[in-house]
């Protein structure tokens, strides 16, 4: 599948792709200009899992580990999804990850 922040959908070709933080809005007020966005991401630090999050109280993109950002064609509709700088993403029980390592790599231009 070809990667849509290259700027071309995949599925329509076409060359407009927006690209947004993935939020989950939360604490809704009447104006949607002062929602309070909840940050999607692989993980949080291991303090912060288990917790109820309340308006206000919001967790930022900096409380994050691989923060999920998405792409998506303007024409089609097509989104993929990618976290932000996984190889700071924490690999431990604590956190609810784990690796996964596939066979090694076959030639040069792997």
């Amino acid at each position: 599948m070809e990667d849509m922040r290259k700027g071309v959908c995949p599925l329509c070709r076409h060359n407009e792709i927006i690209e947004a933080e993935a939020l989950e809005f939360t604490g809704l007020v009447p104006s949607v200009a002062s929602a309070k966005g909840v940050a999607y991401a692989v993980t949080r630090p291991t303090e912060m899992l288990g917790m109820t999050v309340v308006p206000g109280g919001v967790p930022s993109l900096p409380d994050v580990f691989g923060a999920l950002l998405t792409t998506t064609c303007r024409r089609c509709g097509y989104t993929q999804w990618f976290a932000k700088q996984p190889d700071r993403i924490p690999i431990h029980e604590g956190n609810k990850t784990r690796l996964i390592k596939g066979p090694a790599a076959d030639g040069p231009y792997r």
